[in-house]
């Protein structure tokens, strides 16, 4: 018999384009929707105070960010006719999560693999959506990596998305917003523009300039976040 022409998968290049719009939908139980409103921490202007978890209650998984902490819950994710049963979704950001804590659309974050190893959309195993709540026109994003990327500069690569909601008892299908889906910088972005991801990634958050803070290793650490290990040497070297 001859073999059977392969079914082309999707590439990355797929996800992203600056006119491209994907349908994405979310499901969560009560309990798990319950679980991703609790924030703990954030800025001072409009962020949600810290929660104290309940005697007794299982203990949360949470991402912490700049001042604020972020619980993951499980979640079903459908896109393209395909669902995926069980996703991490957590919110995000700082000032466009704060600016935005009291509304239904907020930044996430959904992870494919969280909980099920191999899971991809389109290549993808992290989907950031940024809710522009400083931008009701969804363009300055989109055209801001764009610029970055034409003039040479590594970027993320943007998409749009529609994305409704379904909790248990409260929301069937809910029209949330449209979203940016930005491209994630890990590992598959540096190996795309720098031909490795071995060297020292951060993500600074409040930094003016790069100020001289010292030979101990520690305040560089808090403000520069880095999202790698980080050997002697890269400390020494930075």
């Amino acid at each position: 018999e001859k073999d059977q022409p392969k079914t082309k998968q999707p590439t990355t290049n797929d996800a992203f384009g600056l006119t491209k719009v994907h349908e994405f939908h979310l499901e969560f139980t009560a309990k798990e929707w319950a679980t991703l409103q609790t924030v703990r921490g954030g800025m001072p202007f409009g962020g949600q105070k810290k929660q104290p978890e309940k005697p007794g209650a299982e203990p949360l998984e949470y991402h912490k960010g700049a001042g604020t902490e972020f619980p993951w819950a499980h979640a079903e994710f459908t896109a393209k006719g395909k669902t995926f049963k069980n996703v991490g979704v957590r919110y995000k950001g700082n000032f466009t999560y704060a600016a935005s804590s009291s509304l239904l659309k907020r930044p996430m974050q959904i992870d494919l693999d969280h909980y099920d190893d191999g899971e991809r959309f389109h290549g993808l195993r992290k989907l950031s959506l940024g809710n522009g709540i400083t931008d009701q026109a969804r363009t300055r994003e989109s055209l801001s990596f764009a610029v970055f990327r034409v003039a040479g500069v590594p970027s993320p690569r943007t998409a749009f998305a529609n994305v409704t909601l379904t909790v248990a008892g409260k929301f069937d299908k809910e029209y949330v917003g449209l979203y940016t889906l930005i491209e994630h910088v890990g590992n598959p972005f540096l190996k795309e523009h720098f031909k490795s991801a071995k060297g020292l990634l951060m993500k600074p958050e409040g930094v003016r300039g790069l100020e001289y803070l010292g030979e101990d290793w520690g305040p560089y650490e808090t403000r520069y976040r880095p999202k790698t290990e980080v050997s002697m040497g890269q400390k020494k070297r930075f």
